[in-house]
């Protein structure tokens, strides 16, 4: 009996030992998932708001500023958009606002006032998803959550039942009768 417990206690802690490297790894790209996102709409804001000063240049200068500018701001648009779950509620206020800052480009509306708030609100828009994203990091996969959860009570309960054989073995040592 004692070889079969300790086997599934063995067992139980290799289940564990599994579980907590695979939410590590999870929550390593998760946090991979954030930094890329973060990155990619710096660079959107950047480039947004690149092809709306390229409004102060003149002649070939700012034909090819502009060029650049867009097709960098429509690169992160597209990698934001490919990173952002279109079925979540919680993004679409940040897809509203890509929309619209490409409707400005494809109108040739460079209003360098309207494109700073535009990308402020791209910014504001994701903070959200960013957040909700990061607690899940901090809060780990809903498997490793119920196994620490199990962890924890097996621990407790297995204290308490030393505890109370400890307990117990002292109580009948001195009442135990010999029969020889």
């Amino acid at each position: 009996m004692a070889a079969v417990l300790a086997a599934v206690v063995a067992g139980y802690f290799g289940l564990v030992g599994l579980i907590v490297t695979k939410d590590a790894k999870t929550s390593d790209l998760r946090q991979a998932w954030i930094d890329a996102l973060r990155a990619e709409l710096s660079q959107a804001v950047s480039h947004f708001e690149a092809w709306t000063w390229s409004n102060y240049l003149n002649g070939t200068a700012q034909t090819v500023a502009r060029a650049e500018a867009v097709a960098k701001f429509r690169t992160s648009e597209a990698s934001i958009r490919l990173r952002l779950n279109p079925s979540k509620r919680l993004n679409d206020q940040a897809f509203k606002v890509l929309d619209e800052m490409a409707t400005m480009i494809a109108a040739g509306n460079a209003d360098t006032a309207l494109a700073q708030e535009k990308a402020s609100a791209l910014v504001i828009a994701t903070q959200p998803v960013l957040k909700e994203a990061w607690e899940r990091v901090k809060r780990g996969e809903s498997w490793f959550q119920g196994v620490k959860a199990t962890s924890i009570a097996l621990v407790v309960v297995g204290i308490l039942s030393v505890s109370y054989l400890i307990y117990r073995g002292g109580e009948t040592e001195g009442s135990a009768t010999f029969v020889s």
